[in-house]
This record gives structure tokens, sequence and C-alpha cells, in this order.
């Protein structure tokens, strides 16, 4: 089976099974990305991301098509099981709200 490497690291079932090793490993990564300088950027530089305002809409249109195609049961079933998720939802905020 998986004797080394990164991905027998991963697929280990528990940290019991650990080796001194790793837990070394484990602290010095995140000793190395908790002290790694932070990057401010200059006031009045934002943010940008490329086609920004075209790839939503079109994820709109193309998820807007895929519901028009599907058929009155799979939207009566969607909508009766949103209704069920809605009023758990509701139930339990309303339960461990901390307002009164």
């Amino acid at each position: 089976m998986l004797k080394s490497g990164w991905l027998a690291l991963s697929a280990r079932p528990s940290v019991r099974n650990a080796r001194p090793q790793e837990a070394v490993l484990c602290l010095a990564l995140t000793a190395a990305f908790t002290l790694m300088p932070v990057r401010y950027t200059p006031a009045g530089v934002g943010f940008a991301v490329p086609l920004v305002p075209w790839v939503p809409a079109g994820g709109v249109v193309i998820n807007l098509f895929l519901i028009g195609s599907l058929s009155w049961h799979a939207l009566a079933f969607w909508a009766a099981w949103m209704a069920v998720c809605v009023f758990i939802y509701l139930v339990y905020g309303l339960h461990h709200s901390q307002g009164e």
C-alpha cells in the first residue's frame, strides 16, 4: 500500500500513527506560513478579475437555460425540497438564536 510520500501523509487514517518527522514537518510549515510577510497594496489599486462582467453573466444565462429545460415534475420536487429546507433552517435559527 502507501509507504512514503505526500500521498501517504495525506491518506493517514489518524494522528496516532503519525511519525515524529511528520509532526515536525507540520509544525515547520505552520511556522513558515505564520511568519511570512504580508504584502499590502497601495491605496487606489484594487483587485481586478479579467472578464468579470461576462463570465458571471454567462454562468447566469447557462443556469437559467438548464433550469428552464427541467420538467415541471423536477421543478415541483425542487420547490418542495427547498420549502422543507427553509422550514428546517428557520426552526433551527429561531431555536438557536441569541436574541429572544
